[in-house]
């Protein structure tokens, strides 16, 4: 992981996803450790793998962040369209998730159309994909032991719309203490790719 310059690889045969981009980086850049941050689009057809309403860590781990940590990504959030959640049986109403396991790889996956708004208490409204991102990926830098900070403080279903405010507060903290987990990931990444029959 890099800190000086992040990146985050988008995952989506969907290729409107590319015009929500500059959204989410400008909501990121919020934070000035962020303010570089890169985010790579990789148009690919993928079908997860899906249990109890949501997608499978190990899926979304052997499709989408082995390649990604060895090509030294800090996270990867795989995007797919209301009408594809439906088909693969994604649990109605979850526009997106994080997977929390301490590997040190941020991992999360979001689902909207590009006409797609939340609708805010205040009667506020939003892009829905460019918010779920930033707030899966808030959940990330908690997870990382960067910041204290608690994504749902900021950005809440139809309660709280300030995810903006969760990145104009985030000052990420000292990475070293998660670079362990990160080397460790890292680490069973290559042991399975040498030991795959067909790496």
């Amino acid at each position: 992981m890099n800190l000086t310059k992040p990146k985050f690889l988008i995952v989506s045969d969907q290729k409107w996803v590319l015009k929500k981009l500059p959204v989410v980086r400008n909501i990121l850049s919020e934070c000035p450790q962020l303010a570089d941050v890169e985010l790579v689009y990789d148009y690919r057809r993928l079908t997860p793998k899906v249990s109890k309403g949501r997608i499978e860590q190990e899926w979304f781990q052997e499709h989408i962040s082995r390649q990604a940590i060895l090509d030294g990504y800090l996270g990867a959030v795989f995007v797919a369209s209301l009408a594809q959640a439906k088909r693969w049986k994604l649990k109605s109403g979850l526009r997106g998730s994080h997977f929390s396991d301490g590997d040190g790889f941020i991992e999360a996956w979001a689902a909207a159309n590009s006409s797609s708004v939340v609708r805010f208490k205040d009667k506020s409204r939003r892009d829905l994909l460019p918010k779920v991102i930033c707030h899966e990926l808030g959940h990330g830098f908690t997870e990382l032991g960067l910041t204290e900070l608690e994504v749902h403080d900021f950005d809440y279903q139809t309660s709280i719309n300030n995810i903006d405010g969760f990145y104009r507060e985030l000052r990420l903290g000292d990475e070293r203490p998660s670079l362990l987990k990160r080397l460790m990931f890292r680490l069973q990444v290559l042991l399975d790719i040498v030991r795959s029959p067909n790496p």
